[in-house]
């Protein structure tokens, strides 16, 4: 048995992740959701870093604060 597709479930019941679009981590502020298909069940957010530079994270790894800036020498 599946949930049904009502508020805050996909495809399949599966929960929608928050969006985090605004949302500051360290040195990147998130600007949408990557839809490049990556490792399930992963969501990937698109960042731009106050250097300048575009990057993707990985939701988990921004919300615990492991990844706080681009990985071209910017230091969070």
């Amino acid at each position: 048995m599946t949930r049904s597709t009502g508020r805050g479930y996909g495809r399949k019941g599966i929960p929608r992740a928050p969006s985090l679009v605004g949302a500051r981590y360290g040195r990147l502020v998130v600007t949408g959701r990557d839809c490049t298909p990556g490792e399930a069940p992963n969501v990937f957010w698109a960042c731009l870093c106050d250097c300048g530079a575009s990057t993707v994270a990985r939701a988990d790894r921004l919300r615990s604060g492991k990844t706080r800036a681009c990985a071209r020498g910017c230091r969070a």
